[in-house]
């Protein structure tokens, strides 16, 4: 499956099979032993998929487009005396309709 590194155990089949249906990992990167996610990530990008129902697109896009820029973000946080900033950047934000993609829930099957 896509992310396997020779001489490794297939990670994106074994999450997947012990995951609940609307939970996938795509794939996965080799990182050095001492990389901390939260603190060495010099970007970050995500994407949530909502259950087909009755979204405001517009107000989502409204809210969206609210959020890019920089802004402080303490208030969303936990407190740590590591952390110095909550400001942070927000580059892009997109809401779009897409179809779920075979295999997933509410798509075509389920994968397992």
């Amino acid at each position: 499956s896509e992310g396997v590194v020779a001489g490794e155990m297939d990670y994106v089949r074994v999450l997947n099979r012990v995951l609940p249906p609307d939970v996938r990992v795509v794939s996965w990167a080799p990182v050095a032993a001492d990389f901390s996610a939260r603190f060495d990530a010099t970007s970050r990008t995500y994407h949530y998929f909502f259950a087909r129902g009755k979204l405001d697109i517009a107000a989502m896009r409204d809210a969206a487009r609210r959020l890019v820029g920089e802004h402080d973000y303490r208030n969303f946080c936990k407190l740590d005396p590591n952390v110095s900033s909550f400001v942070r950047r927000i580059s892009a934000f997109e809401v779009r309709p897409v179809e779920p993609p075979p295999g997933t829930v509410g798509g075509a099957g389920r994968r397992g």
